[in-house]
């Protein structure tokens, strides 16, 4: 029997954006998978994904990939792409962020 494994667009992790504390960008897939399962096969997913070094970011930028296993043996692979555009921090956003992590440190400390 043909299965779809997994759709383009599937959410399947999120990573941390710079300069943005407990925002996260959404990496989806970029293709859709299908293999032929018997029943009872075992299926399941690696996830490799690297985090967000510099911005601006665009969307679909590729930033790990998602590995399909049925029986721990791979039978497909897609790419996972980061689901909107993240821009430039302007020069504010930067300061505002240090500050705030600054006066988190000032607090611990004092």
């Amino acid at each position: 029997m043909r299965v779809v494994l997994g759709e383009p667009g599937d959410h399947l992790a999120s990573i941390g954006v710079p300069y943005h504390r407990g925002e996260t960008l959404s990496l989806v897939t970029d293709r859709s998978v299908t293999c032929s399962l018997v029943p009872g096969d075992a299926t399941s997913t690696a996830v490799q994904a690297s985090q967000v070094s510099h911005l601006p970011v665009a969307a679909g930028t590729v930033f790990g990939k998602l590995t399909y296993l049925v029986a721990g043996q791979p039978v497909g692979e897609a790419n996972l792409v980061a689901s909107a555009s993240v821009p430039r921090p302007a020069l504010k956003v930067k300061f505002v962020y240090f500050w705030g992590g600054f006066v988190a440190w000032l607090k611990r400390v004092l």
